[in-house]
């Protein structure tokens, strides 16, 4: 009984103690900077190399990205027709497609047969 006395004094103590009739005031505006003030506290920590062996990668969605059959989702086909563009014109070096399994689920995860390709996005000649 004297350790719930002492601990309900205590905490009551600390309540108290922490309750102070002056508020605490933050001013956001302390420590701003200037835009030249930033600028030159920023000029020496920049980048002074770039890797040459960076490399793009593409993540696809294959159901929204191009159709070739025009039946309003995109397939395989439709993947390769822009393998040129994503190449040549946009430097991609790898491309990585979300699930084309056979799936109850649009985005394919929820993977049904993981040798197969959903007939909507094509065949495994395509």
């Amino acid at each position: 009984m004297k350790i719930k006395r002492w601990l309900a004094l205590g905490l009551t103590l600390l309540l108290f103690v922490g309750c102070q009739k002056t508020p605490v005031v933050i001013d956001p505006f302390e420590n701003r900077l200037t835009v030249d003030e930033l600028r030159s506290e920023l000029s020496d920590v920049r980048a002074t190399t770039f890797y040459d062996d960076v490399s793009v990668v593409y993540q696809i969605f294959p159901i929204a990205f191009a159709d070739e059959n025009r039946d309003n989702h995109g397939d395989l086909q439709g993947i390769i027709s822009k393998l040129d563009y994503l190449s040549n014109d946009l430097g991609v070096d790898a491309i990585w497609m979300t699930p084309i399994h056979p799936s109850g689920t649009y985005h394919k995860y929820d993977v049904k047969d993981y040798k197969g390709i959903d007939p909507k996005f094509g065949t495994l000649e395509d």
